[in-house]
């Protein structure tokens, strides 16, 4: 499914001060807000009544984050737009109340703040800009995009960042992956010094199959040529992709050279050099459509930018805003219902709201949907789940990355090109362990995957399958990495192209995801799959819980192997009811014992929360069995109260729970509430 890029939200903040500085000074605001928003005197009784109604209704109470959600205005907008609780004049007082109070308390800090651009302003005001966003907020399309649109400008064609086609600010739009200039510098080791101005006329195409040899050297004529007139606009993409190993000071002095410096040309050794003059206020420059512009990407984390030209402003890429965000959804849910109809299938009839209100149902999921590359996913996940969205975070990465591989494995009418069929042998987990191994090759670098590197990847794991199955012939196993090779690269949905011959995950996170989740899930899903096997499955399962309940001071740790088993279960199979039944009552032991230890890290409300979440796990695969369970803990007064307050927060009805809790009400307190 496409969607059009231009309902891809990306708006830029301009902040001048320096990122360290705005770090503290955010920290000394955050602190006076949340002082002045807890004082009785700031909101009216009712005003406050309304507030923590609103904030009940959406289960998002957290005294931890109350301040920090008044301070995010998204979040804020979602909460006073319940018309059950607030009318219009209701949801005015309070938002200019809040509004006020962060103004007042800017202007005491003499803290100047960042002004809204959008990416046509920036560029037309700027002659050289770094852009900054966290993973998935939009640096690679803002990129892609503003190449693209110039491309079209110096075609003469329509396009997005001039008002008319007939302007004469058009330049040569080139991007560059910058870690592709460092893996050059190595090779170049030992050598004569290798300068970025070198890599851009020298390397135009990066080597692409698109290029014959002539046309390569004509191309590198031709630039060499516009970057001496000054007509080239280069996009140096991911500074924070350079590999943390190397020393970024050399590259960082050479894209300095290319800010500070005009270009000439060295006519005794043919090749352009850098002029002697320098221009360190680079803000300054008159007129920004003069000369040759530069525009470097990379992460907020890091600080890599830091050390570049302190005159060259830093342009943070916005969360997507509330009508952004439902901009977006609309677009989507338009979209998959117009490729339904052409389809000619029926569908549900839903309102353009529908995802967007569903999102905002969830404070994890909204938190995560206003990050443009995460809200596809979600949206993605939103419509493969038939409308349904996972409660948790990492539940909606796996539910991702299996609906991925699922398409892959079932034929789809609509998308006939996207699928393995059965003659290849190929099954979900080989798909997993391809990912995984992707994963682990990415996590251990900081570099992109080359094609070659991905068909020796998946040659690797298709080899090791081929060992342990009859049904891999040896003539197919060529044939089908070449078909696996372009579906990672173009259909997955789950691997991302951002430069000639250079692939990653669309967001670090399913990266780290797969790297850390996968080896012992999947091995579990093996073992207990297997006849052989199943015996040594049972024993290690068994052995794990024991030795790790032994070995752990139970006063101060949790037991994490049991979290990673909970999240497996649906991998495993038990070929013996009884060995199932005790591995989930075991589980829920060690999840109950780690509840009650409020000196260890239950005291921590995060903690408590996610042992909830995963009751609620066991509860939807073995509901039977749990309720039995907590019925027989029960029995005991001593575990009445934690009983209690994990199934109150579940939400879960049963008669004989409540027989129970009425005749034991004298065994409730403050720190169980239930």
């Amino acid at each position: 499914m496409n969607l059009p890029l231009e309902t891809v939200y990306v708006e830029l903040k301009f902040d001048p001060t320096n990122p360290s500085i705005t770090a503290m000074k955010m920290l000394e605001i955050a602190e006076q807000f949340r002082r002045k928003l807890y004082s009785l005197s700031f909101f009216n009784k009712h005003e406050r009544q309304q507030l923590n109604r609103a904030i009940l209704e959406k289960n998002a109470f957290s005294a931890q984050m109350y301040c920090r959600d008044f301070m995010i205005d998204q979040w804020l907008h979602v909460l006073l737009n319940n018309k059950n609780i607030f009318t219009a004049n209701d949801a005015n007082a309070v938002k200019t109340k809040v509004n006020r109070l962060k103004q007042s308390i800017l202007e005491q800090s003499n803290f100047k703040e960042a002004r809204p651009y959008q990416i046509q302003q920036a560029y037309n005001e700027f002659k050289h800009f770094i852009v900054l966003g966290h993973p998935g907020s939009g640096k690679t399309t803002l990129s892609k995009w503003l190449i693209i649109n110039m491309a079209k400008q110096c075609l003469g064609e329509k396009n997005m960042l001039f008002d008319h086609i007939y302007s004469k600010k058009e330049k040569l739009p080139i991007l560059i992956p910058i870690w592709k200039y460092v893996d050059k510098v190595k090779e170049n080791d030992g050598e004569n010094k290798f300068t970025l101005l070198q890599f851009i006329y020298e390397n135009p195409t990066f080597d692409s199959t698109f290029f014959n040899d002539e046309e390569r050297i004509e191309l590198s004529f031709s630039i060499k040529e516009l970057l001496i007139e000054g007509n080239v606009l280069v996009i140096f993409e991911g500074l924070d992709e350079v590999p943390v190993h190397i020393d970024r000071s050399d590259l960082i002095k050479e894209i300095n050279a290319l800010l500070e410096r005009e270009i000439d040309y060295d006519v005794i050794h043919d090749k352009l050099t850098y002029s002697v003059y320098e221009q360190k206020e680079i803000h300054n420059t008159r007129d920004p459509t003069i000369g040759n512009r530069f525009i470097i990407t990379s992460r907020i984390e890091g600080n890599y930018f830091e050390d570049i030209n302190f005159f060259i402003p830093r342009l943070t890429i916005e969360d997507m805003s509330n009508d952004a965000l439902k901009l977006f959804c609309n677009s989507y849910m338009k979209c998959i219902n117009d490729i339904s109809l052409k389809a000619g299938r029926i569908v549900k009839e839903s309102n353009n709201d529908q995802l967007y209100n569903e999102i905002i149902k969830n404070k994890d999921i909204f938190h995560l949907a206003i990050n443009p590359q995460l809200a596809s996913v979600i949206a993605a996940v939103y419509n493969q789940c038939e409308g349904q969205l996972p409660e948790k975070r990492i539940d909606l990465y796996e539910t991702a990355i299996e609906k991925m591989i699922e398409r892959l494995i079932i034929f789809y009418i609509d998308f006939p090109t996207d699928y393995l069929d059965q003659e290849h042998g190929l099954n979900t987990t080989m798909l997993w362990s391809i990912l995984q191994e992707i994963a682990e090759y990415l996590h251990s670098r900081v570099e992109a995957l080359s094609e070659k590197m991905l068909k020796e990847i998946i040659r690797k794991c298709l080899l090791d399958c081929q060992k342990q199955s009859s049904k891999f012939l040896e003539t197919k196993v060529e044939e089908l990495i070449s078909k696996l090779v372009d579906i990672f690269k173009y259909h997955s949905g789950v691997l991302n192209e951002f430069g000639h011959n250079s692939f990653r995950f669309i967001h670090r996170t399913f990266q780290e995801y797969l790297a850390a989740k996968i080896p012992l899930s999947m091995t579990f899903g093996i073992l207990s799959k297997s006849d052989e096997d199943n015996l040594l499955f049972s024993n290690i399962i068994r052995r794990l819980l024991t030795d790790e309940k032994v070995s752990l001071n139970m006063q101060s740790s949790t037991l994490l192997i049991s979290f990673v088993i909970i999240d497996s279960l649906n991998d495993m199979h038990f070929s013996c009811k009884d060995t199932e039944h005790e591995l989930i009552q075991k589980l829920a032991d060690m999840r109950l014992s780690d509840y009650t230890n409020i000196s260890g890290f239950s005291r921590l409300k995060e903690h408590q929360e996610l042992i909830k979440s995963y009751f609620l796990k066991l509860k939807r695969k073995y509901n039977h069995t749990l309720a039995e369970w907590f019925i027989e803990k029960m029995n005991h007064e001593d575990n009445v109260a934690a009983c209690a307050s994990i199934i109150y927060q579940l939400k879960w009805y049963n008669s004989k729970f409540h027989e129970i809790f009425v005749k034991n009400l004298h065994n409730d307190s403050i720190i169980w509430n239930w």
